[in-house]
């Protein structure tokens, strides 16, 4: 059965059109952290293809919300409750009997160096996990209804916050800094570093 993955006017569309479009919105906001970690583009498009198939994962279409123009995926925001992460990557596991052993012990080293970019979650937070708009449609108001769609989503949770990660030298901290999120923490790790992944902010925002 075709995954789907939720409109933002709340209506469920098969996410199998999408799907190439998907993966590289979310390549997009970390290029450099995702390239360093998952050692190729042919990785990562393995990995995120198969999370969305696979529900209750990091990057499973069941917790991600699309903007369209007509046919166009224009934007996409994935997101979940802070206490979550931790079980969405255990969910992760079957994806990495696809990858090689070689590349797989590679990644499990360099993830462990990166694992300092992100500081733990606060419990009563909602953390984005992934906010990309399509570049020809940034400055169009898309990012801002995504997020104002989470807050939403947020607050029917319960919630009080709302938490992400950012690469500092991104154009989309002055838009989250514009959104009145703030930074709490900045964290850099030496090979990481070395390598082309620049200090991650993580951002909060109260709602």
């Amino acid at each position: 059965m075709d995954q789907k993955i939720r409109l933002i006017d709340g209506k469920d569309i098969p996410i199998s059109k999408y799907r190439h479009a998907v993966i590289e919105l979310l390549f997009q906001t970390g290029e450099e952290l995702y390239t360093y970690q998952f050692i190729s583009k042919e990785i990562i498009d393995l990995v995120i293809g198969k999370s969305l198939e696979l529900k209750g994962s990091l990057f499973s279409a069941d917790e991600a919300t699309v903007a369209l123009n007509g046919n166009d995926l224009v934007g996409i925001e994935i997101g979940f409750t802070g206490t979550c992460f931790r079980k969405r990557q255990i969910t992760m596991k079957p994806i990495w009997d696809n990858v090689g052993k070689k590349d797989l012990k590679l990644i499990i080293k360099r993830s462990r160096q990166c694992r300092y970019l992100t500081p733990s979650i606060e419990s009563n937070s909602y953390y984005v996990l992934g906010l990309s708009v399509k570049k020809e449609w940034q400055g169009k108001g898309v990012g801002k209804l995504l997020m104002n769609n989470a807050m939403e989503r947020a607050r029917n949770l319960g919630l009080k916050q709302i938490q992400l990660d950012v690469m500092s030298n991104y154009q989309a901290v002055s838009f989250y800094q514009a959104l009145g999120f703030q930074c709490l923490v900045a964290s850099t790790s030496p090979l990481p570093k070395e390598n082309g992944v620049p200090t991650m902010f993580r951002m909060s925002s109260h709602i």
